[in-house]
């Protein structure tokens, strides 16, 4: 083959795989108040998000974790301190409820949803917070105060999803 040739090939393989690279499916986490955007970012699969409030009837701690995974937002682990007051009291199907020192545990039941709603509170009521992997906490009671989120994943292309990522509210951690 001649030189030509083998430049030509090797550019053309440089090519495609950009723009494979480009397209290929990614899953983005989606954060909305009244169907307006207020997080987009691509995130790889099994990234844990974890939420928290403080239960209205008990006054004590409950945090969910979930992961990322084919898109959809798995309910990973439950941690409550007590479990009166509509808290959980046993493991789920194909679950397990275990006690810790400070927390009860339930694991597993393989609830997952493509999105669902928080509801948030304020500072006397939920004082919801979240944290998107290891970003630092969101107070989300301080945030949106009496709104409601609509957490979601959905797959797209890499280049739109790098594109209309939103991550501003990322710094307004506390």
């Amino acid at each position: 083959m001649s030189n030509f040739l083998v430049r030509r090939l090797v550019l053309a393989i440089i090519l495609l795989t950009m723009v494979f690279i480009l397209l290929a499916p990614v899953q983005t986490f989606i954060i909305s108040d009244q169907n307006q955007d207020v997080l987009s970012m691509p995130v790889p699969v099994g990234h844990g998000i974890s939420t928290g409030y403080e239960h209205s009837v008990q006054l004590t701690p409950v945090e969910d974790d979930y992961r990322i995974v084919d898109n959809f937002l798995w309910l990973w682990e439950e941690r409550v301190v007590s479990h009166n007051a509509g808290l959980p009291v046993e493991a789920p199907r194909n679950g397990s409820f275990s006690m810790g020192r400070e927390w009860m545990h339930i694991r597993g039941g393989r609830y997952h949803w493509p999105s669902f709603n928080l509801r948030i509170g304020n500072e006397d009521l939920g004082k919801n917070w979240m944290k998107i992997g290891k970003s630092s906490v969101l107070l989300l009671h301080r945030i949106f105060p009496g709104k409601r989120l609509t957490l979601k994943v959905q797959e797209e292309p890499v280049i739109f999803s790098i594109m209309n990522s939103q991550k501003h509210l990322l710094q307004k951690g506390e």
